[in-house]
């Protein structure tokens, strides 16, 4: 008897010795996913106090970037601008000096039109730089403001009732055309950050246009909306830009083609009376290329005014200027089987002669 309950005796403290084992090894199995529960959650606690962090910090650096960038812009427009109207202290000149300047003087059209490029650059700035890192409402802010800035300024500049065929343009006209003439420059660099954020490659003279095409609307339906009911608050002041503009683009071409960027008023006036030959015999494909889209813009922006129910009003001095220079344009255009340095010449003769022809008054 007493050897048939050892053997009950020894397994029922095996059983025990496992259970015990067992119960042990789960409250250490339990403890441990506890631990680990509770690691988990306080790596979580850091992991998001580090975003926060981290989103913070960004925040003040674009905070900060923002400061900075409208700061330098806005501060460089005011510069361009300033010496674009020539209203720096150094430009403020006695009457005699003005005599002097007005029959002797160096011309000024160059400065101009660099001072208008790093205007329209400088305003653009604030808008493209931010693109990488704010949403579209921070970039129609950004356009908004310096489009404000620009016509706030321009506004000193523009009669009330803007003519655009005058026979002398005064700096105020000439400075305005220069911009007018720029209004498209834009750093390419920043384009795929648009397109990122589904904003297509426009620059300040695609909003302006945009913007005055969809004038009558009384809801923005633009995806800059605010950008573009400022550009609308200064309507007058738009357009007269885009007026000046299609004017000044071929005057541009004349003063390369031509030595009429080293004359002063007076031999300007002898221009006008007896016009010029000119031989593009040398003159490298590049450059006729360059004159061509410049031209080619001037005739695009004629048709956006049409298309935008404004009719385009002409210089009608320019004009002449323009047809008074012959650089052969008809034996040009007259040419059989053309090569490739001629056709070249054909398309830049083609886009002067239709852009003069395209200005020429009306018969009534």
């Amino acid at each position: 008897m007493q050897n048939q309950r050892n053997p009950d005796l020894s397994g029922k403290l095996l059983r025990n010795l496992f259970r015990a084992l067992f119960l042990g090894g789960s409250c250490l199995i339990v403890m441990s996913a506890c631990s680990l529960k509770k690691t988990a959650e306080d790596t979580a606690k850091t992991t998001k106090e580090m975003n926060e962090t981290t989103k913070d910090l960004k925040d003040l650096t674009l905070s900060l970037g923002s400061n900075v960038t409208y700061k330098e812009s806005h501060a460089t427009m005011v510069i361009h601008l300033d010496r674009l109207f020539q209203e720096t202290a150094a430009h403020h000149k006695g009457v005699a000096d003005s005599v002097w300047q007005f029959f002797f003087g160096k011309n000024e059209e160059p400065d101009l039109f660099a001072d208008a490029a790093f205007t329209i650059l400088a305003m653009h700035f604030q808008f493209w730089e931010g693109q990488y890192d704010q949403d579209i409402n921070e970039l129609d802010k950004r356009l908004e403001l310096g489009a404000e800035l620009l016509f706030d300024r321009l506004f000193k500049h523009i009669p009330r009732n803007p003519k655009v065929d005058v026979a002398r343009p005064d700096l105020s006209y000439r400075g305005m055309a220069a911009l007018g003439a720029k209004m498209d420059e834009v750093d390419r660099r920043y384009e795929r950050g648009l397109v990122r954020r589904g904003l297509p490659h426009m620059t300040f003279y695609d909003y302006v246009v945009q913007a005055l095409r969809n004038r009558d609307a009384l809801a923005r339906s633009e995806a800059l909306p605010r950008a573009a009911a400022k550009i609308l608050q200064w309507e007058p002041e738009a357009v007269y830009l885009l007026q000046l503009r299609h004017n000044i683009l071929p005057v541009m071409v004349l003063a390369r083609l031509t030595d009429f960027q080293d004359r002063k008023d007076m031999r300007r006036l002898w221009m006008w009376w007896s016009g010029q030959k000119v031989d593009l015999s040398k003159i490298n494909p590049e450059q006729l290329k360059e004159w061509t889209l410049w031209l080619k813009k001037a005739k695009q922006t004629r048709k956006d005014l049409r298309e935008i129910g404004i009719e385009p009003q002409y210089n009608s001095m320019f004009n002449e200027l323009l047809e008074g220079v012959d650089f052969g344009q008809k034996e040009i255009m007259a040419k059989t089987n053309p090569n490739a340095r001629e056709m070249i010449l054909r398309d830049f003769a083609a886009a002067y002669m239709s852009v003069v022809k395209e200005a020429r008054p009306k018969a009534p």
